[in-house]
């Protein structure tokens, strides 16, 4: 499917931590929809879905075997994934509550959404051109991470995996 459907109609996968992540090409940018449906109803109050979002470390040519850091140089060593195929190493996960996506690049800006507060405490300040506003939650730093929730309506975790 896409990554809409992806975002819509999550799969039931589980991923060991840590793991090298495989990316492929795509663009955010037009999902603004998808993900603040997902997100829950109601801005500014922590009573949304929560994210598993993950956190890399680097990046690497190839695929290395049983998920070794660094990446072997055998495959280019650390840091030598560029472009769309590539690995990216994943040793931990974040559970991020997700208030709101902006996503569009029409949103940053010294008054544009990515630099007005959510919840409390405020920190200003944003170069991007989106981004997405909520609270971090919970840090996963082994096992593995997979679907818990069936949707916004259910606090669980579940996966949504933003590169494809």
């Amino acid at each position: 499917g896409t990554l809409a459907h992806t975002i819509s109609s999550p799969c039931n996968v589980t991923l060991p931590i840590p793991v090298w992540l495989h990316t492929q090409t795509g663009n955010v940018n037009s999902l603004g929809a998808e993900l603040n449906a997902y997100a829950g109803p109601q801005i500014g109050v922590p009573d949304d879905s929560v994210v598993t979002i993950p956190i890399n470390k680097g990046t690497c040519a190839g695929q290395p075997p049983n998920n070794v850091w660094p990446c072997p140089a055998s495959l280019g060593g650390p840091d030598s994934g560029q472009g769309n195929n590539f690995y990216y190493y994943i040793p931990k996960f974040i559970g991020f509550m997700l208030d709101q996506a902006y996503v569009q690049g029409a949103n940053a800006g010294p008054t544009g959404e990515c630099n007005t507060g959510v919840g409390q405490p405020y920190i200003g300040g944003n170069g991007g051109s989106g981004c997405f506003k909520g609270w971090f939650v919970k840090e996963i730093l082994y096992g593995t991470v997979g679907a818990g929730a069936s949707g916004p309506q259910d606090p669980g975790l579940i996966g949504v995996q933003l590169i494809r």
